[in-house]
């Protein structure tokens, strides 16, 4: 994990200092993963903002993502997500509804944790995620209890939603070590 370059990350997409210094890291897992980088100060809002203008087009389903709620428990302050190191959402989720996930007990990425990792991975490829697929941000909830999720269609970003209940083979959840 190199906190220097989140700090010129965040510098340069969102335009703020961050002070890493007290970053929460849990145990990096035995599979290839990514650390997602998470500081106070950034919403959905601006998150979705910050890809719209890196990539040129996005498209959201709600004009604000912040009525988006997090369901799952995060660390105070800046902390660190780990994530299978997937350009597509996580096969291994296939077919398996957010509702499946809460009984399951899973930790899965929220909606901005994901538009993050966007932002982070296309910072350094020039490339997106979620092509084919959909992540299915099952960390999240719209006020109504629908489930956010994350994909690219002809080619811009899009955040949409779907039933909890919803499970179809291309739509996946990313599990998040926090």
């Amino acid at each position: 994990l190199d906190a220097a370059k989140w700090v010129g990350f965040y510098r340069r997409i969102f335009g703020k200092e961050v002070d890493l210094t007290n970053l929460h890291v849990p145990a990096k897992p035995e599979y290839e993963c990514w650390p997602i980088v998470m500081v106070p100060g950034i919403s959905n809002n601006d998150a979705f903002d910050a890809c719209k203008k890196q990539s040129g087009k996005a498209w959201r389903y709600v004009d604000d993502l912040n009525t988006v709620r997090n369901i799952v428990k995060r660390p105070d302050g800046a902390y660190v997500v780990w994530v299978k190191q997937n350009v597509e959402a996580d096969p291994d989720l296939a077919n398996v509804s957010a509702e499946k996930i809460v009984e399951r007990g899973l930790n899965t990425l929220t909606l901005r944790e994901r538009l993050v990792l966007e932002l982070k991975y296309f910072d350094e490829t020039k490339s997106h995620l979620d092509i084919k697929n959909w992540t299915l941000c099952a960390g999240s909830r719209y006020a109504g209890g629908c489930v956010p999720y994350v994909h690219w269609h002809d080619d811009r970003l899009c955040v949409l939603w779907c039933y909890i209940d919803r499970s179809p083979p291309y739509l996946r959840a990313l599990v998040a070590v926090s």
